[in-house]
C-alpha cells in the first residue's frame, strides 16, 4: 500500500521464474478503504513477526540445516 490510497497485491516476485514461467497474477487497486485494510494487515503482520538472527539460524539442528540446503538446491524446480 502506498500513500493510503493505492495498493498492489499479487503473487509474483521479481525473478526469472515468476516473470517468465509461473502463472502469476497481480492487481492494482486505487481505493482508500482497501489500501487502509491492506496497511492494517501489513502492520499486524509486522507487529506479530519475530526477528531472525544469524545466531538463531546457526543454532538450528544439523538435520534441519541440511534439509534447507537440499530444498534450496531444488528451488529452481519447485
Amino acid at each position: 500500500a502506498i500513500d493510503g490510497v493505492w495498493a498492489y497485491i499479487g503473487s509474483s516476485n521479481l525473478d526469472a521464474r515468476s516473470l517468465r514461467l509461473n502463472f502469476e497474477i497481480d492487481m492494482e487497486v486505487l481505493d482508500a478503504d482497501f489500501a487502509a485494510e491492506i496497511e492494517a494487515r501489513i502492520g499486524s503482520a509486522i507487529a506479530s513477526a519475530q526477528p531472525v538472527t544469524l545466531e538463531t539460524l546457526k543454532a538450528r539442528p544439523f538435520f534441519i540445516r541440511v534439509f534447507d540446503r537440499l530444498l534450496w538446491l531444488g528451488s529452481p524446480y519447485l
